[in-house]
């Protein structure tokens, strides 16, 4: 009966989706799966059928949208606030080997601050001194109350964070250091990078993201919150044989002795998926005919 179990795994932990999130290099869904470089921080969570980003720090943030054709990200922060839901939140930030960055379209206001924090960090400013409107149409969410604040409250606790480092790692937010109890991140005040289908992955680039400045006069609770991440990679490496696999609806992925092209029903090669139909429905046929066999025998 061992051997019966040993044929029927024909399950692969490299898939080409996750929940509605098409993955393609260089993400992959589990170890072994699309770029080395990626494997540590992005992965398909197969119980909540996520794609899921995650830091050495141990933070874990849900990926909402992927464009390939830009390498841009959206990750979502569970404890960023939002004009439906402010709460107190945790710091944000990448690590110095992270192979992400922070888009500079990204809008970060700290909410619920001391007074200290309107002055600088290392002699370098952190607030935008144009971003009153922002911080006002935020305080006139119904939920600001959760941090402790008044509706339409004074925006002197409220910053609109211009960030002394680099956009490239490392990236942080660090809250307990600026003194604020809550963030968030909006990327878009209109419709630009959503789309009606929210299976779609695909999303216009940053430079096209509204610069209206009415913007920020606008209902927040339309404003999309989230932070966009662009990603980056040797593209060598997946110019050859890493996208042959991919048009022919592989997967891409590596093990001991290098590149695999996965394929439907657990094929296997190192080229692509061209013609292994036949391989797989023989592969099939085979295991059916042998669990029939062991179970007889059982």
């Amino acid at each position: 009966m061992r051997m019966a179990t040993t044929v029927e795994a024909s399950w692969t932990p490299c898939q080409n989706v996750c929940g509605d999130i098409p993955v393609m290099y260089p993400f992959g869904t589990s170890k072994g799966c699309g770029s080395k470089v990626f494997e540590k921080y992005v992965n398909c969570s197969k119980d909540q059928g996520k794609m899921i980003l995650h830091t050495p720090t141990g933070d874990a943030y849900d990926i909402k949208k992927i464009d390939y054709a830009n390498n841009i990200l959206i990750i979502n922060d569970p404890t960023m606030s939002t004009c439906g839901q402010m709460r107190q939140s945790s710091s944000f930030g990448l690590p110095v080997d992270a192979p992400f960055a922070v888009v500079s379209t990204n809008h970060f206001v700290l909410l619920g601050c001391s007074s200290e924090v309107s002055g600088s960090i290392s002699g370098a400013s952190v607030c935008d001194p144009t971003g009153t409107p922002l911080c006002k149409a935020l305080y006139s969410c119904p939920s600001i109350t959760n941090l402790g604040l008044s509706i339409n409250s004074p925006t002197s606790s409220c910053c609109v964070y211009s960030s002394p480092q680099p956009s490239n790692p490392p990236f942080e937010l660090n809250l307990p250091l600026l003194q604020c109890a809550s963030y968030t991140s909006i990327y878009s005040f209109g419709s630009l990078y959503e789309s009606s289908s929210s299976s779609s992955s695909s999303f216009p680039s940053p430079s096209s993201a509204s610069s209206n400045p009415n913007a920020y006069l606008e209902d927040p609770n339309t404003w999309f919150y989230g932070i966009v991440l662009s990603f980056y990679y040797d593209e060598s490496a997946y110019s050859g044989s890493c996208k042959s696999c991919q048009l022919s609806n592989g997967v891409c992925a590596y093990n001991v002795y290098g590149f695999v092209c996965i394929c439907s029903g657990g094929v296997n090669t190192t080229t692509n998926c061209f013609g292994t139909s036949g391989k797989t429905m023989h592969k099939h046929i085979s295991m059916k005919i042998l669990q029939c066999l062991y179970t007889n025998i059982g």
